[in-house]
């Protein structure tokens, strides 16, 4: 079954995604044609989110983020006229209310590279014209079922409505530790592992073909994703980069510092219910969370203790998603299990969550669960509550809560299995202070009660405490739509000790209760 599941996934990217008749770069899919709230995005459920309140013409192509600070896109030159001053100061979540060219928009998702252009009186991706997709005039044929000009988009444009695209960034940094550890590791803080020395963390590509999800039409598509650099541990999956029998290294090194790993390899349907329903097939991030593995999407550089011990990185099965009205997006699937390209227990395991938006794009609320058996007959469940609220043009709040649960995780001192539970809270608060600049504070509570899931050291009596916080500051500057830099402050400190007989600290060598980083990345996009 694992061998055909391989198969099949394969074979269905090579015709997606290969084939020559779908690489149409005079024909793309024009602006409303494609909402993306109709499929599921990595991590934070409303990341992608379309703004409702911009012009149709913005519609496609903007993708919301909760922290750029390039509010505004480079076509505006051309039309001063068209932005007015009171919105041009955005915040790092918030959607533009204004004229469609001001806009938040997540470049790794825009056709082509990340510098786009203009074409008449609409902006589009750099792979032709908007008006090239049918004769329209330049108005948005494709504005919907029943929309203007709908009758000059086709079964013709199955291939080529949706966009072809090559894409990817770089991404490096430093992270200084004051205590100087001998190890050279900055404790259970994770992706920034490595203390003062250079890493590459990542070195990503991704291929594919995105779906056009409106409710009106078939069509196909697929993505690829390929990692190299230190981030590669944290991308890893049971029985692709690792063997599923004993979860050893399967093509890179044993505990090598740079690795090769590929975090998602799906085909993707949207087929014509509700506003717009896909169905992902293959191996994907997973929905729950906040954080993101894709450098991009982060305002941070580091992580929180949240999203690298508590949640899953990616779920290898199938994953629906339906938009039901502008506001409410619902998704459902399974998966092989957490991480897992392929289970030795064969079970399976359900994903579920909703996203809701308000009318005015101010306030999301998004849900998502993650439940079944990691083996057999031991349940591993966890929830993942995400409320983003827009508080002015400038200050953007989020807030997101974690409960997770491992059945029969551990014997106690009388031999009995016992469960363990985890469980944290994330504050996020960011502030734009220019179109180039924005700051951002992340505040966290993580607390591995039963000391399972960070060292995994449950039932050890010489161990007590349980509490993991961090205090995290820093900045994003983006001089240019292909660069982010993002320095950043970072105080952690944990309650969890050792005996006077096994003495253990998180910290500085297992010596210390709390460190301080200073840390910075620069993320060049291509």
């Amino acid at each position: 079954m694992v061998i055909r599941l391989r198969s099949t996934i394969c074979l269905c990217l090579f015709v997606l995604i290969a084939c020559p008749s779908i690489m149409c770069p005079s024909i793309m899919c024009p602006s409303i044609m494609c909402p993306s709230t109709a499929t599921a995005q990595e991590g934070f459920l409303f990341r992608n989110q379309v703004s409702k309140t911009a012009s149709p013409a913005a519609r496609h192509h903007q993708r919301v983020v909760p922290y750029t600070a390039w509010a505004q896109r480079r076509t505006i030159a051309a039309k001063p006229a068209a932005i007015p001053a009171a919105t041009k100061a955005v915040t790092p979540r918030a959607k533009a209310n204004g004229p469609s060219e001001n806009v938040f928009v997540d470049y790794t998702d825009m056709t082509g590279d990340c510098c786009d252009m203009t074409c008449g009186d609409v902006t589009c991706g750099d792979v032709g014209c908007c008006e090239n997709a049918c004769d329209c005039g330049g108005v948005n044929c494709r504005g919907g079922c029943g929309g203007i000009g709908f009758d000059c988009c086709d079964e013709r444009d199955f291939f080529c409505g949706g966009n072809f695209y090559i894409r990817g960034w770089v991404d490096q940094g430093l992270t200084f530790n004051s205590a100087g550890p001998r190890d050279r590791s900055n404790g259970p803080v994770g992706y920034n592992w490595r203390s003062n020395d250079y890493m590459m963390d990542q070195l990503y590509a991704i291929i594919g073909r995105d779906v056009c999800a409106n409710g009106c039409h078939w069509d196909a598509g697929g993505r690829v994703d390929m990692l190299y650099g230190t981030d590669y541990r944290y991308t890893q999956s049971r029985g692709l980069e690792t063997h599923a029998t004993d979860n050893t290294a399967h093509w890179n090194a044993l505990n090598a510092t740079y690795g090769f790993s590929l975090p998602q390899l799906y085909a993707e349907f949207a087929v014509p219910f509700a506003q717009g329903t896909t169905f992902k097939f293959g191996h994907f991030y997973s929905i729950i969370g906040y954080e993101s593995p894709m450098a991009p999407r982060n305002f941070f550089y580091s992580h929180s203790y949240m999203k690298v011990f508590g949640e899953p990185t990616t779920e290898t099965g199938m994953l629906a998603s339906t938009k039901l009205s502008p506001s409410l997006v619902l998704h459902g699937g399974f998966s092989r299990g957490w991480d897992m390209w392929e289970n030795p227990y064969d079970t399976i395991t359900f994903i579920g969550g909703a996203c809701w938006t308000s009318r005015d794009d101010s306030t999301s609320v998004g849900f998502a669960i993650n439940s079944g058996d990691m083996e057999q007959d031991k349940n591993r469940t966890i929830l993942s509550l995400v409320i983003s609220q827009q508080l002015s043009k400038r200050w953007t709040y989020i807030f997101q809560y974690d409960f997770g649960s491992q059945q029969d995780a551990f014997r106690n001192q009388q031999s009995q299995f016992q469960d363990a539970n985890w469980y944290g809270i994330n504050n996020y608060l960011f502030y734009a202070v220019s179109d180039t600049l924005s700051a951002g504070l992340r505040v966290e509570w993580f607390n591995d009660r039963d000391r399972y899931i960070v060292f995994d050291a449950a039932g050890n009596p010489a161990l007590s405490g349980n509490e993991y916080c961090e205090i995290t500051l820093g900045l994003n500057w983006q001089p240019t739509k292909c660069i982010i830099v993002r320095p950043e402050l970072r105080w952690d400190w944990s309650d969890v000790k050792g005996s006077a007989q096994f003495p253990f600290r998180p910290y500085d060598d297992f010596t210390s209760s709390h460190q301080f980083l200073f840390a910075t990345d620069i993320i060049i996009r291509f």
